[in-house]
């Protein structure tokens, strides 16, 4: 006699915009974070701030953490991704991408569905 099949767990997220597999998702899966820069006029100076859009939360950027080429073009207000790492001197964002829409459309699809599963 063939075993009988388990049913989903009653915890089992559904397939939603926000859980489908797409780039933009996977990529958050994989530990970078949406941001915006704020405070970029000490760029001068080999230093930004990574705002965390879903938690306020402010973190250093140095120069080395980014492209020179996408340092440059980058401005306050910018949409980002970056990793975040935990440094002697607090946490740290680098690894800095600029977000493409895919990424920000999938991020706010995630922030709605859990609004709505709350």
């Amino acid at each position: 006699m063939p075993p009988t099949p388990t049913p989903p767990a009653d915890d089992a997220t559904p397939v939603t915009a926000a859980t489908a597999v797409t780039p933009a998702v996977e990529q958050f899966r994989h530990g970078r974070t949406l941001g915006v820069l704020v405070r970029d006029s000490t760029r001068d100076l080999g230093y930004m701030f990574a705002r965390n859009v879903e938690s306020d939360e402010e973190y250093f950027c140095h120069v080395s953490g980014c492209a020179p080429d996408l340092w440059e073009a980058l401005g306050h207000g910018d949409a980002i991704t970056f990793k975040v790492s935990e440094t002697s001197k607090g946490l740290r964002a680098f690894d800095l991408r600029r977000a493409t829409q895919a990424e920000e459309v999938a991020k706010a699809a995630e922030w709605e569905d859990d609004r709505g599963n709350r």
